[in-house]
C-alpha cells in the first residue's frame, strides 16, 4: 500500500471493459480528469421525545450514491471506446490513483456507464465527458 504521501496523479491509471464481459482496456490516455464521488443518503429515524427540553434527531444512514465524472481531450479513439459503452451496465473497472506497480493502491469492482457526451469544443480544445455510477467498489492493491 502507499505510504500515505501526496500523490501528483501522473501515473493514474484507469482499466474499464469494452463491453460486458469484455476485454478489459486501459483507457488512461483518453482521460485528464477522473473525479469519484460518494454521497450518503441521511434518513431522519428521529422518534417523538417527550419531556426531553432540547430534543435531538437522529439520523441513519441509507443508500450510497457512489459515482465517477471523467473526461478528456476528445480523439477518434475515445469516441469509438466511449460510444460503444455508453449507457452499458456492469463493467469491470480497475482504478490505480498512483499507478499500477505491485503495492500500489487498486480500486477495483463493478459500474455502469450513464452518459458520454463528446465531441464538444471548451476553450479552444475539443474535449468528451463521461459519467459512471459505480455499483461494487473493493479496495486491494496491485500485484
Amino acid at each position: 500500500m502507499s505510504t500515505g504521501q501526496v500523490i501528483s496523479g501522473r501515473g493514474t491509471s484507469f482499466v474499464l471493459d469494452d463491453s460486458v464481459g469484455g476485454t478489459p482496456t486501459d483507457i488512461s490516455t483518453f482521460l485528464n480528469s477522473l473525479n469519484f464521488d460518494n454521497s450518503q443518503e441521511e434518513l431522519d429515524g428521529t422518534n417523538f421525545q417527550p419531556g426531553v427540553s432540547d430534543p435531538t434527531k437522529n439520523y441513519i444512514p441509507g443508500f450510497s450514491d457512489r459515482s465517477g465524472d471523467s473526461g478528456g481531450n476528445w480523439s477518434s479513439n475515445a469516441e469509438v471506446f466511449f460510444t460503444a459503452v455508453n449507457g452499458l451496465v456492469g463493467l469491470n473497472y480497475e482504478y490505480g490513483p498512483d499507478g499500477t506497480d505491485p503495492g500500489k493502491p487498486k480500486i477495483y469492482g463493478l459500474c455502469n456507464v450513464s452518459s458520454y457526451s463528446g465531441p464538444k469544443s471548451s476553450m479552444g480544445m475539443t474535449v468528451f465527458s463521461v459519467k459512471f455510477r459505480i455499483t461494487t467498489r473493493t479496495l486491494g492493491v496491485f500485484t
